[in-house]
């Protein structure tokens, strides 16, 4: 890994970026230009840039920030531990990929340190050109969404055989382009799972199954996810 300073940005990226890509960079960061078309079902609390940057093409970069109580008061300052939370995220989306999961490639951790003790953190990733997360599609188009459910569990069920425990796997993390591609995104709270491979399954069908009851998504999300990976552990 790479690591350079710019303007008290650290950058941490597998390739070293020029002055320019820099300065384009920190300049996205600390602009308010805050996307807001992405608050749909199930959408998490990150703030999104989009930019066009010269050498990288069309990026997208994610902020970190807090929910609850804490947030209200220090919504995007993490303590700064060994492994900050966009470097967990860079990493097992390198992790994800090898294993064969569709995920977006990320470029770079942009972290910013106050006194050693705090930080502020974004992750920059390729742009994703799809239309819609599954949350959406299956209250708006259900008969796309009951197609892709079979590309949706076969992502899950790569994710399973690598023991990636993605534990906010939900419809709303599945993004889904018009040529019914997927994409699974969000995994900051993702780490490789020590257990048994049927606890994982486990796991991950409870808080499949909870997302859909809790945000009153179309019941055909459990139940197709559910009969495909029960039928996979019969045939395995």
């Amino acid at each position: 890994m790479h690591q350079q300073k710019y303007k008290k940005i650290d950058f941490i990226s597998d390739e070293a970026f020029t002055d320019e890509q820099c300065e384009a960079i920190t300049q996205l960061i600390s602009s308010d230009d805050i996307d807001t078309k992405q608050k749909t079902l199930l959408s998490g609390r990150g703030t999104i840039r989009y930019a066009e940057i010269s050498g990288l093409g069309s990026v997208v970069v994610k902020e970190y920030r807090r929910g609850g109580l804490f947030g209200k008061v220090n919504p995007n300052l993490y303590l700064n531990t060994a492994e900050s939370r966009p470097e967990q995220e860079y990493r097992m989306l390198k992790v994800a990929a090898k294993a064969g999961v569709s995920t977006p490639v990320p470029l770079a951790v942009m972290l910013k340190v106050s006194g050693n003790l705090f930080y502020r953190g974004w992750l920059m990733m390729r742009h994703l050109d799809h239309q819609d997360n599954l949350a959406n599609l299956s209250v708006n188009d259900a008969d796309k969404a009951y197609e892709v459910l079979p590309v949706v569990a076969k992502e899950l069920q790569a994710m399973i055989d690598s023991s990636i425990f993605h534990q906010d796997l939900h419809p709303g993390n599945i993004l889904v382009s018009d040529d019914g591609s997927i994409s699974v995104i969000d995994f900051d709270k993702a780490y490789q799972y020590k257990g048994a491979i049927q606890k994982l399954k486990r796991a991950y069908l409870l808080r499949w199954r909870r997302a859909v009851i809790k945000h009153k998504l179309p019941e055909f999300l459990s139940e197709f996810v559910s009969a495909i990976l029960r039928s996979n552990a019969r045939e395995a």
